[in-house]
C-alpha cells in the first residue's frame, strides 16, 4: 500500500483541504500533481528525528517563517526533549507575537524557561564552541525579545498622554519589571552555571537590564532600593566591561503635576522640574520641601490622582504657578532632570 510522505518533515499525516493536501505536522501544502509524487511504499509513519526537525526549524527561522519554525521546534521537542532550543523558542515566538495584555505573562515565561534551557545546554552541549554559540544565541535573542516587550509596554502605557495616567503607569511598572527581571535573571544564571566562562554574556544581559531599570526608576516606590540594585549590577558589569557607563537616573516624577497634566514630559511639567532643580534644590528650605513632597505625593496621587475633582481643584493653581515661573524666565522646552 502506498502512502503520501511529506518531503519536508517525513510525516504521512496529509489531509485534503480546499483542493490541496496539507501536512498536519508542518502545514506544508501540495497540489494534486505534487501529492502524487509523494507516494511511497512502507511509510515511516512518523516525522523525522529531532535533529532534522531542528534543522528545518532553523532554516524556516532564517527565511523569516516564524510560524513554521515554531511548529518544527514543537515537533523536535516531542522527538528529543533534551534539545535546548525548542524549549526556548516555544516561548520566544509566542513573545514575539503577543498582545499588549500578555506582555507580563510572556516576560514571566521567558524568565521561567531560562533555568531549564541553561541546564540542558550545560548537560548536553559538550563541545566548547557549540556551547558558546548556543549561549550567545540565547543571550542575544533574550535581550531582543525583552526589549521588544519592554518598549511596547512603555509606548502603550507610559509615553502616551492619557486621562487615567496613574493607572496606565502602574501597568508599565508591572510589565517593565517583568522584562527587566528576565534579563537580570539570565545574567545571574549564566554567571552561576558557567562561572567565568561566559561572563561577558552575563554582563550584556545585566547591562540591558539596568537600562530598563533606569527607565522604570521614576515610577518605582522604593527609590533607594532601586538605586542600590542598579548600582549593584553596575559594579558586576564593570568587572567584565570596564567601559560600562551607568544609566542616568531621573529623579522621582513630579507626581501631582504629572497626574494633573497627564504626562511627566510636557511643557508645564518641564517648567516645574526646572524650578525644582534650579531654585528649590539650592536652598535648605527648598530641599526640605522636595523631600516632604516626594514622601507624601505618591500616596496622594495613588489615592486621588484619577479623580476628576482632583485635577479640577489643582490645575488652576498649577497653571498660575507655571505662568508666574515662565514670566520669571523658566523655559517650557524639553528638560532632563539634573
Amino acid at each position: 500500500m502506498q502512502t503520501m510522505i511529506c518531503e519536508i518533515c517525513g510525516s504521512n499525516a496529509l489531509v485534503k483541504e480546499h483542493g490541496l493536501y496539507v501536512c498536519r505536522y508542518c502545514q506544508s501544502k501540495y497540489t494534486l500533481e505534487e501529492a502524487r509524487k509523494l507516494l511511497q511504499s512502507d511509510p515511516p509513519g512518523e516525522p523525522e528525528d529531532g535533529q532534522k526537525l531542528r534543522l528545518l526549524a532553523r532554516r524556516a527561522m532564517e527565511a523569516g517563517q516564524g510560524h513554521r519554525a515554531k511548529r518544527y521546534y514543537e515537533l523536535a521537542l516531542l522527538k528529543d526533549p533534551d534539545l535546548w532550543d525548542p524549549w526556548f523558542y516555544s516561548v520566544y515566538f509566542e513573545a514575539q507575537n503577543c498582545r499588549l495584555n500578555e506582555i507580563a505573562e510572556m516576560a514571566e515565561r521567558l524568565y521561567d524557561c531560562q533555568e531549564l534551557v541553561l541546564r540542558l545546554i550545560s548537560d548536553h552541549v559538550t563541545d566548547p564552541k557549540e556551547e558558546r554559540a548556543a549561549l550567545e544565541e540565547l543571550s542575544h535573542r533574550t535581550i531582543e525579545v525583552a526589549k521588544r516587550l519592554f518598549y511596547s509596554s512603555k509606548s502603550a502605557h507610559y509615553d502616551q498622554v492619557v486621562r487615567d495616567r496613574i493607572f496606565e503607569n502602574a501597568k508599565f511598572v508591572v510589565e517593565g519589571t517583568c522584562c527587566r527581571d528576565a534579563l537580570y535573571h539570565l545574567g545571574d544564571l549564566l554567571s552561576f552555571v558557567f562561572k567565568e566562562r561566559h561572563s561577558d554574556l552575563a554582563a550584556l544581559c545585566w547591562e540591558e537590564g539596568t537600562k530598563q531599570h533606569a527607565l522604570l526608576h521614576p515610577s518605582l516606590q522604593d527609590k533607594r532600593a532601586s538605586e542600590q540594585k542598579i548600582f549593584s549590577y553596575g559594579r558586576k558589569i564593570r568587572k567584565y566591561n570596564p567601559r560600562y557607563t551607568a544609566p542616568k537616573l531621573k529623579k522621582g516624577g513630579c507626581y501631582v503635576a504629572t497626574a494633573v497634566y497627564g504626562s511627566y514630559d510636557c511643557p508645564q511639567v518641564w517648567v516645574l522640574r526646572r524650578y525644582r532643580d534650579d531654585k528649590l534644590a539650592k536652598t535648605t528650605f527648598g530641599r526640605l520641601f522636595i523631600r516632604s513632597y516626594y514622601a507624601l505625593s505618591p500616596t496622594l496621587v495613588r489615592l486621588f490622582g484619577a479623580q476628576s475633582w482632583f485635577r479640577r481643584l489643582l490645575k488652576p493653581r498649577l497653571d498660575r504657578l507655571v505662568s508666574r515661573l515662565q514670566k520669571e524666565g523658566m523655559a517650557d522646552t524639553p528638560y532632563e532632570d539634573s
